[in-house]
């Protein structure tokens, strides 16, 4: 409880002596220790959690789950290189269970692509019977830009791993990022329908996609991407204006204009989200709807600048 509370220094010693009276009891301060420094992470508490992660995996060093903690706890006190250290020892620990999936979202996110291909080549020569090293190493070179590659890779994956959602959804990353877009959203609906929830690395790649393909000139495939990091993000503002400028660049002004003036209904005086909006409501000529817009978004925030400047230039 003392560990809960922030109280490191007396709970872990608490603990300590605890397992040093009875032996048995090591699996118990595991536990207890690694409840505390994710309560005491959640709440920035950074050297206590680490304390309290570091006896838990003195208790425990085999166990993935406190590995990943530790490296949650590197990567918040920005410590890189021991948080990768971590994310791969809990990777190695449950290659084909939940922490390690959660270990290779952190470690795909950390890493360059170039020690992405070295991470995932070298493991799945040690570990040549776990699909999840090569769905990686498919997806690495995916971004890479070795489109045709990847893809070859992920056609045997699929087949031989169908009832594995981490497979099956890098497979389809991999088409999209490959430009068969259409194809790779419905494979991965297909995997996340198998998947417990979204999870946040996911909705960033498929934003991140379409934005790169935003700015490369290929809105069109941009399009579906966005309106699917939306679907399963729909909290980031961002990609609704990222939608809206792909809108905006296939001359669908209306749906464009709604996503800007839904944005500026959250941050009003986004300048950006309020350019766009005069953009596309001048694709559309129709100044009527553009002054009910700006009316609508200033008795929204009557006391923001922005909203109330665009509304002037209206009349």
């Amino acid at each position: 409880m003392l560990v809960r509370l922030g109280d490191a220094d007396r709970g872990v010693a608490l603990i300590e002596a605890a397992v040093a009276a009875d032996p048995h009891l090591k699996a118990l301060g595991a536990m207890l220790c690694l409840q505390g420094g994710a309560e005491l992470l959640l709440s920035g508490q950074l050297e206590p959690a680490m304390k309290s992660t570091r006896l838990a995996a003195a208790y425990a060093p085999e166990d993935p789950f406190i590995s990943l903690q530790l490296g949650d706890v590197h990567h918040a006190r920005n410590t890189s290189r021991e948080a990768v250290e971590a994310w791969r020892r809990a990777l190695v620990q449950d290659i084909a269970g939940i922490a390690g999936a959660e270990a290779a979202r952190r470690l795909d996110a950390a890493l360059p692509v170039q020690e992405r291909l070295e991470l995932w080549e070298a493991l799945g020569a040690q570990h040549p019977e776990a699909p999840l090293p090569r769905a990686r190493y498919a997806l690495a070179l995916a971004v890479a830009g070795e489109g045709d590659a990847a893809l070859d890779r992920c056609r045997a994956l699929v087949d031989a791993a169908p009832d594995n959602g981490e497979v099956q959804v890098a497979c389809a990353l991999v088409a999209c990022y490959a430009g068969q877009v259409e194809a790779g959203l419905a494979q991965l609906q297909r995997a996340l329908d198998g998947l417990p929830q979204p999870t946040g690395p996911i909705v960033t790649a498929l934003a991140d996609l379409g934005l790169q393909r935003l700015a490369s000139g290929r809105p069109e495939e941009a399009e579906p991407l966005l309106r699917k990091a939306i679907e399963l993000g729909p909290d980031n503002l961002l990609y609704y204006n990222h939608l809206g400028r792909a809108l905006l660049a296939r001359g669908k002004y209306e749906d464009a204009a709604a996503q800007f003036r839904k944005v500026l209904l959250e941050v009003p005086e986004s300048p950006n989200a309020a350019r766009w909006l005069d953009e596309a409501w001048a694709g559309l000529k129709d100044p009527e709807k553009q002054r009910q817009d700006w009316s609508a978004i200033v008795a929204a925030h009557p006391d923001a600048a922005v909203p109330r400047e665009h509304l002037e230039r209206c009349r």
